[in-house]
């Protein structure tokens, strides 16, 4: 083997050993085989240095060149020896298998660019053989992610200004990486704040939400402790919680603070445990979700439901829907107390709804129900029904129709109103009316100038026939008479029959 090629495969040991062993110690990732690199290379050079001339020259170097290659290739690494027109001049097996070559000796002597993208390496070679300033940078080939190292070997024997060039694979690594950015910009733009808090009760990582919740930015969050930035009073409210969490469950609550103006902040929040890759509790991920505007939504909610329902109670008015699809019907509390039932466990179902109303409104209701639910009708109709205890009761119901776009009935709203007491009162009053009509109507007929006969009281009706009084009177009015005799009328008989005074008048 010529002088040249030992030259480079010295070169290339001494190089690879000094960038590997700064590379290795740079990224702590070699532990204790860094060192032994930069040992490994002192000596290599106490070697190359101290050789003389003479009948042991060739064995020292082939010492030399079996040093430099076991020491190429004992990295994982791809690792070219390149001159200034980007030949290849020595390189290891991690290097001829990224390059796809059969053989060393098949890549040896060929320009790298031959085996790799053009523009890919040039420029930065051509960067480091002008400036003696070593080079690192990432660039994507053949569908893998490689990190390049490039670093000039500043004597490279017979063979002019060369580099040294280290290819490492990093797909997963940068996979990784570029999963943990992505990961990051999706919890930073969840609109849920989520905290990290590990078993030491300190903040590891923290969301811009989580941040923004408690208006501080993280570097005051991260690494203090959670009693510290939440306050001892919602620190002593959720502390079980959390060490529930340690202790390998999870949980879910509504959780709620004060905020800096008094407001009452109410939170959704989800506490999970934190799980290393033994599968050991290492801390605890939350989750808030701020619910304060649903919290306040429902509340509303629920009071205009109770003032809705205090409200129907009070005008004994009910409701209910049909819904097309699936072809049920729903009913609120009050339809339920309407007919007597209780919410929910009465099944109302159309024959039970069928028994419950008057057989004679049956056929009335029927019609209308039907054509609001088939045809879409709205109705406004008073009938009679049954409570589910037998009481007969009044009934105003009424129904309006929710249709789609396209004009199919989607929905039926309706209501139904007990009237039961309001019913009374109106029959009442129209039998009183009744009466007091026909009262009326009697008393015209009594009254005005009625034609009696002075001397023995007839009375002459419509048709000129003259009738005696009584006649008169109980024809034309509900008066009944009895026959009596006044006490002048019976003195004055007595007197005349010769009868002495009577002891009663009649």
């Amino acid at each position: 083997m010529g002088r040249r090629a030992i030259g480079t495969w010295c070169a290339a040991g001494i190089a690879f050993l000094g960038v590997a062993g700064a590379v290795a110690a740079d990224r702590c990732e070699q532990g204790v085989i860094a060192p032994l690199l930069l040992v490994a290379a002192l000596w290599a050079c106490a070697l190359l240095t101290t050789s003389t001339p003479g009948s042991g020259e060739e064995r020292l170097d082939g010492a030399r060149e079996h040093l430099s290659r076991a020491l190429m290739e004992m990295s994982s690494e791809a690792a070219f020896i390149v001159d200034a027109g980007n030949t290849i001049l020595a390189l290891n097996g991690a290097a001829v298998r990224l390059l796809g070559a059969e053989t060393e000796q098949a890549a040896i002597g060929s320009p790298l660019t031959d085996h790799l993208a053009p523009g890919l390496l040039s420029p930065r070679i051509d960067g480091v053989l002008a400036t003696g300033e070593p080079d690192r940078f990432e660039a994507d080939w053949a569908g893998r992610t490689l990190e390049f190292t490039v670093s000039l070997v500043a004597d490279c024997a017979e063979a002019s200004t060369c580099v040294l060039l280290l290819a490492r694979d990093v797909s997963e690594r940068t996979a990784a990486e570029r999963a943990l950015e992505d990961y990051r910009l999706i919890v930073d733009a969840a609109a849920e704040a989520m905290a990290v808090v590990g078993r030491d009760y300190t903040y590891r990582t923290v969301n811009a939400a989580y941040c923004a919740m408690l208006g501080r930015p993280g570097e005051q969050i991260i690494g203090r402790h959670a009693r510290d930035v939440l306050g001892g009073e919602v620190w002593q409210r959720i502390s079980d919680q959390v060490e529930t969490c340690l202790s390998g469950e999870s949980i879910r609550r509504v959780e709620w603070f004060d905020d800096a103006e008094g407001n009452r902040i109410y939170l959704e929040a989800s506490y999970a445990p934190y799980r290393t890759g033994d599968a050991a509790v290492a801390g605890v991920v939350s989750v808030l979700r701020d619910v304060t505007t649903e919290r306040r939504m429902q509340e509303l909610l629920e009071e205009k439901e109770a003032n809705l329902a205090h409200a129907s109670r009070l005008a004994r008015l009910g409701s209910w829907v049909w819904h097309a699809q699936p072809g049920t019907t729903s009913y609120s509390d009050e339809q339920y107390r309407i007919l007597g039932a209780e919410a929910g466990e009465t099944q109302l179902d159309d024959a039970r709804l069928r028994e419950l109303v008057h057989p004679d409104d049956l056929a009335h209701v029927a019609a209308a129900v039907r054509g609001a639910l088939s045809d879409g009708i709205p109705y406004d109709i008073e009938f009679r029904f049954y409570t589910v205890g037998g009481e007969l009761r009044y009934a105003h119901g009424a129904a309006e129709v929710i249709r789609s776009a396209d004009g199919t009935v989607e929905a039926v709203h309706g209501s139904m109103q007990d009237i039961t007491e309001r019913k009374l009162t109106e029959l009442e009053r129209e039998r009183l009316i009744a009466e007091l009509r026909e009262a009326l109507a009697e008393i015209k007929e009594l009254r005005g100038l009625i034609p009696i006969c002075a001397w023995c009281k007839k009375i002459r009706d419509d048709q000129g026939y003259w009738q005696q009084l009584e006649e008169y009177l109980l024809a034309r009015s509900d008066v009944a008479f009895t026959h009596c005799i006044c006490p002048e009328c019976l003195a004055q008989a007595q007197a005349e029959e010769g009868v002495g005074s009577p002891s009663t008048s009649e």
